[in-house]
C-alpha cells in the first residue's frame, strides 16, 4: 500500500498535537483572552498566598526563583479583574492606553509591599503596567476606579478591609495547617457573608491541593456579591450549610503551607507512552 501524501501531513498534525499536550495551562491563562466586548458584570478582586504561588512558578520551570514577603502569614494582592458572566474577560479594552508610572508614585511604596511580584524575574513595575493595561483599562468604565491611581488604591483598601489571614485566623486557621474546603469556606463566610472563591494549585505527583488564593467578588456599586457563575476550572459544591465554590479536591484535606514545598521531578513517562502510541498507529495507518 503506497502512503497517501494527505495521510502523511495527517501524521505530522497527529505528532505535533500530541506534542503540544504535554504542556498544560493554569486558570490564571482563563483571564489572559482578549475579549472584542469590554462589558463586563463583576470585578474579581484577588489575594494569593505567595508561598504557593512561588511554588507553582517554580514547578513550571526549575529554574525559575521568588521573591517572598520577609513578614510572616503575609496574603499579597494578585489583581483586580473585570469579567463578564459566562465568559473570561474582557481585557485589554484601551489598545491605546498607556502606563504612568508617575500616577501611582504617591502610593507606591504600599504597591511593593502589598501588590508585589512573586516571581523574582520579573520587575515589578511591568507587573503593575501589565495590571492596569490588561484588567485596569477595563474597570475603568467605573468612576471610581478610571485611572491608575484610583484602581490600585482600591485594591490597597480591599485588602486591608478584607484581609485573608485575618479572616482565616479568626477562625484559628493559620499556615503550616491542613483544613477542608468547607472549613475555608465557613471562616471566609463568616465575615464576607458572600461565597468567595477558593483556588487551590494541585500537584499531580503528590496529589496534593495546596491553598493559592482567594478571590472575592464585587459589582459595579462596588459592593459585596457572591461569585457564583464567574468562570474558570471551579465548580460550585452544595454542602448543608450553603455553596463553596473551588477548585480544590473537595475529599481530601487542603494544604496551607508555610514553606515552599518540595518541587517533584516532572515525570515525562505517561506523554511520551501516549506518544509512542500514537506514532505506532501513524505507522500502521500510512503503510
Amino acid at each position: 500500500m503506497t502512503r497517501s501524501p494527505g495521510l502523511l501531513c495527517l501524521s505530522y498534525f497527529l505528532i505535533a498535537a500530541a506534542a503540544i499536550t504535554v504542556v498544560s495551562c493554569s486558570d490564571a491563562d482563563y483571564y489572559d483572552q482578549d475579549l472584542q466586548d469590554h462589558e463586563w458584570d463583576v470585578l474579581i478582586f484577588t489575594q494569593q498566598w505567595p508561598v504557593t504561588a512561588c511554588f507553582h512558578w517554580i514547578e513550571e520551570n526549575h529554574k525559575h526563583s521568588c521573591s517572598l514577603p520577609n513578614k510572616k502569614e503575609f496574603w499579597t494582592i494578585h489583581g483586580i479583574w473585570p469579567t463578564k458572566y459566562g465568559t473570561v474577560g474582557p481585557s485589554f479594552c484601551n489598545k491605546s492606553a498607556e502606563f504612568d508610572m508617575k500616577q501611582i508614585e504617591p502610593i507606591e511604596d504600599a504597591l511593593k509591599e502589598f501588590w508585589p511580584s512573586v516571581e523574582a524575574d520579573f520587575a515589578i513595575q511591568h507587573l503593575w503596567e501589565h495590571e492596569w493595561l490588561k484588567h485596569g483599562t477595563c474597570a475603568a468604565s467605573l468612576v471610581e476606579l478610571d485611572n491608575e491611581r484610583r484602581y490600585f488604591e482600591q485594591g490597597l483598601n480591599w485588602r486591608d478591609k478584607y484581609l485573608v489571614s485575618n479572616m482565616l485566623g479568626a477562625a484559628g486557621i493559620h499556615p503550616d495547617s491542613s483544613n477542608t474546603v468547607i472549613a475555608l469556606q465557613n471562616a471566609l463566610k463568616k465575615t464576607l457573608e458572600k461565597n468567595p472563591s477558593i483556588h487551590c494549585v494541585y500537584d499531580h505527583e503528590t496529589q496534593t491541593s495546596y491553598l493559592a488564593e482567594i478571590r472575592i467578588c464585587f459589582n459595579k456599586t462596588l459592593g459585596l456579591i457572591d461569585c457564583d457563575g464567574v468562570p474558570g476550572s471551579h465548580i460550585a459544591i452544595d454542602y448543608p450549610g450553603g455553596k463553596v465554590i473551588t477548585n480544590c479536591h473537595i475529599s481530601k484535606p487542603v494544604q496551607y503551607p508555610s514553606v515552599v514545598p518540595p518541587i517533584p521531578p516532572k515525570s515525562w513517562k505517561f506523554p511520551f507512552v501516549n506518544l509512542y502510541k500514537l506514532l505506532n498507529f501513524v505507522m500502521w495507518f500510512t503503510l
